[in-house]
């Protein structure tokens, strides 16, 4: 992965070097062309490093959510555990067991489910 702090170090660097080797009389308008070069690195560091893996973790966690299906067990955002009893992508609703023994259900969002623990059917139902 690229370090954004050597990255602009380098930048800086180039930039003092073409001040060295030109004439001692510079234009006016040099000092703004180094600041925009200077923002356009910024802005591409602040996006690799930022934006670009935001994007693609919203598009897995898009796609779990996509692929959700009954008997995974799955952790919600509040850290309760539970198996997918049905998916409902109209009502964006997912029914979770909670308790095997007492059948105890639970009716939530799917955007609360963080991850999904396993995808294999679990036996018995």
């Amino acid at each position: 992965m690229i370090d954004p702090v050597a990255l602009l170090n380098l930048a800086g660097s180039l930039m003092v070097f073409a001040d060295a080797s030109g004439d001692a009389q510079a234009p006016a308008g040099n000092n703004w062309t180094h600041m925009i070069v200077l923002g356009l690195i910024c802005y591409f560091v602040f996006y690799f490093v930022m934006v670009r893996p935001q994007k693609r973790h919203q598009q897995e966690y898009s796609r779990m959510l996509d692929s959700l299906q009954k008997n995974a067990q799955v952790r919600t955002r509040a850290g309760i555990l539970g198996k997918v009893v049905s998916v409902d992508k109209d009502q964006d609703l997912v029914t979770l067991k909670i308790d095997e023994q007492n059948n105890v259900r639970m009716r939530v969002t799917r955007s609360s489910i963080e991850a999904v623990l396993s995808e294999s059917p679990a036996s018995g139902e």
